[in-house]
């Protein structure tokens, strides 16, 4: 493993941080980072960053993955993505790339089949998993959103073209018809995909739940972490802050059930809210790549990478993978977190947390030199500071005309 192999993630931040760090702690090598912004993982020592052409500009992008697959067509270069604007080119262009790289994710055809919620809400409705009430807006039957009880959360069902047209957050919530109406027309004037609007399920974010998988090529689910937030920025519909693993039987079952039925390889978040209005796990959206929660599932007991890397390797020597019937679950309670400390003991007090196994940063790694632990600490006071004057402003507004 060490002498011939590269482990190339694409995406710098979190997400990627934590995918290298559970490699460095598993085989004791560095990984590549490639991206084309400079994020706090280039002053890392466990990984070799590299910045790269901007993979919405797809061409330039192919040819820095073509060369540098060439010059290491030697060694195993096995492929991580942590968001779509990675995965999309690369699961696209798979027949110009798989000669360099080693796939740890399934093909377009079923990439697109999850990711687009229309297509993802016909596969739960066929296969009986349950979904919140949803309709998808064209500028045709944009008026239909009068029909639905607000509150609504308004989504695109295409990210990747969203992404790269509007560049704002993806989940808006609306309390009146007016303001939906306003969004979506203002959207409608560069996005030409459909839009989802569904019914706001009630509850926290203590109610939403991700399952992080890995299914093997035969789609049988190998390793399964659960886990539920506990904060999120924006707070409303935002990526998680701090969360809790907690395996949850119901969310095994509906994951395993909906990946099996999809042809699902590589790993996945799944993305579930509960509905205490009738006791169902309502699926919201499914990641076909490792999510913000990889290195919590480590510490809850189960190791993902090392159980893809392990079958990717068998593979490729030609050796029997353990294809045993069995799942490894990760069911240690851990406590992730990326925020200040101090916001971080508010959340815990806040939903009165006092017993797991153990409190985990990902970013804060011991091994790391002196400048990479001082940007971690900047970037914390900058993002605190930030949240608390749109805090203040949004408490201002209310009271000036």
């Amino acid at each position: 493993m060490k002498d011939n192999t590269n482990i190339i993630i694409l995406g710098g931040y979190i997400n990627g941080y934590s995918i290298a760090r559970t490699i460095y702690e598993t085989y004791g090598i560095m990984s590549y980072i490639f991206d084309y912004r400079s994020h706090f993982s280039s002053k890392s020592k466990i990984v070799y960053y590299k910045i790269v052409p901007n993979p919405r500009y797809v061409d330039k992008f192919l040819e820095y993955m073509i060369c540098f697959g060439n010059k290491n067509k030697e060694r195993n270069n096995i492929l991580f993505v942590t968001n779509d604007e990675w995965l999309v080119p690369l699961a696209k262009h798979k027949e110009e790339l798989e000669k360099y790289y080693m796939y740890t994710f399934s093909d377009w055809n079923i990439i697109e089949k999850l990711t687009i919620k229309k297509n993802l809400y016909q596969l739960c409705e066929n296969i009986k998993i349950p979904y919140p009430h949803t309709m998808f807006i064209d500028q045709c039957n944009i008026d239909n959103i009068k029909l639905l009880e607000y509150p609504i959360l308004i989504k695109p069902s295409n990210v990747v073209c969203y992404i790269n047209t509007i560049q704002g957050k993806r989940n808006n919530i609306f309390n009146n018809y007016s303001d939906a109406i306003q969004f979506l027309n203002k959207c409608f004037q560069k996005y030409n995909d459909l839009f989802i609007a569904q019914e706001y399920i009630p509850g926290g974010v203590e109610n939403l739940y991700t399952a992080t998988t890995y299914s093997n090529k035969n789609a049988v689910l190998k390793g399964i972490s659960i886990g539920h937030k506990l904060s999120q920025y924006p707070p409303e519909a935002g990526t998680m802050t701090a969360g809790l693993t907690k395996y949850v039987d119901e969310i095994e079952k509906l994951t395993e059930k909906l990946l099996k039925s999809s042809n699902y390889y590589g790993i996945a978040n799944t993305e579930y809210k509960y509905d205490k209005r009738d006791n169902l796990y309502k699926i919201m959206e499914i990641n076909p790549r490792p999510g913000i929660w990889n290195y919590s599932a480590l510490k809850s007991g189960v190791n993902l990478f090392r159980l893809l890397i392990d079958d990717l390797i068998c593979e490729h020597r030609k050796e029997s993978a353990n294809n045993i019937d069995t799942i490894v679950r990760g069911k240690e309670s851990i406590v992730w977190f990326v925020t200040p400390k101090m916001e971080l003991r508010y959340t815990l007090k806040k939903y009165n947390i006092k017993q797991y196994a153990e409190i985990v940063d990902p970013r804060n790694n011991s091994i790391e030199p002196f400048i990479y632990k001082c940007h971690i600490v900047a970037t914390d006071i900058k993002n605190y500071t930030k949240r608390i004057i749109k805090n203040i402003l949004q408490k201002m507004r209310k009271y000036i005309p």
